[in-house]
């Protein structure tokens, strides 16, 4: 737990030290994750991409696939656009994950590669980074508790509002359910197994948060508060 929680302190620290930035980052826009039009350009993306499936992995990849449409129209228009733009947008690394430190000892000594840096609802890299680095979370889940112990240890360097924790899980959920990462490359070339994997735990994530959205947002926003 203690890796985890040092995670959540240097983002902290990471975004407080982004604020004074001198330089204009681009803004991500985050809100097209939630609009028709990019919904039904990625199911575009998604059967385009299961009618190529082939090989070994053919059954899991259109299975995946189809349930990320499924879980894409389970969430067009089922959000308030207007409150999901009032959660706290800050500069951010953009990539912020365990890949990116350097450590001494057990200590994170720095943290590199700033390539996508950029201004985003700083909830997304908060839920991204803990899901990347507990290793509860290796199968597809989160572990709720370990999650709120690491919102709690990130707001003693930066305050988050209600709408960051109501919609948290949410835009994370429909940024990955937009996303063929993985599935796509290893379509392509068949060598890409590590991608492939990647894809298939997101899509595993993606179910759990689907499936408990309600509930791990009602308990953060009881406890993470």
């Amino acid at each position: 737990m203690g890796q985890i929680l040092e995670c959540a302190r240097e983002y902290g620290k990471l975004v407080l030290a982004l604020e004074t930035l001198k330089y204009k980052l681009p803004e991500q826009n985050f809100i097209a994750n939630f609009l028709d039009e990019k919904i039904d350009k990625s199911i575009a993306k998604f059967n385009a991409l299961i009618k190529d499936a082939d090989g070994k992995y053919k059954e899991r990849i259109i299975k995946d696939l189809s349930d990320k449409i499924d879980m894409l129209n389970g969430v067009r228009g089922k959000y308030n656009i207007e409150d999901i733009t009032k959660t706290t947008f800050k500069n951010s690394h953009g990539d912020y994950n365990v890949l990116q430190f350097i450590y001494c000892g057990n200590k994170i000594k720095a943290i590199i590669d700033f390539a996508t840096a950029c201004k985003m609802p700083i909830i997304w890299e908060i839920i991204r980074a803990y899901s990347l680095i507990d290793k509860d979370c290796d199968g597809g889940s989160l572990n709720i508790e370990h999650l709120i112990l690491y919102i709690k240890e990130f707001c003693k360097y930066v305050k988050l509002n209600k709408y960051d924790l109501k919609y948290m899980v949410i835009v994370y959920l429909t940024q990955l359910l937009n996303s063929d990462f993985g599935y796509k490359q290893y379509i392509e070339d068949n060598s890409k197994k590590d991608l492939l994997n990647y894809a298939f735990f997101r899509t595993n994530l993606c179910r759990f948060l689907f499936k408990n959205e309600q509930e791990i947002t009602k308990r953060l926003l009881t406890k993470a508060a």
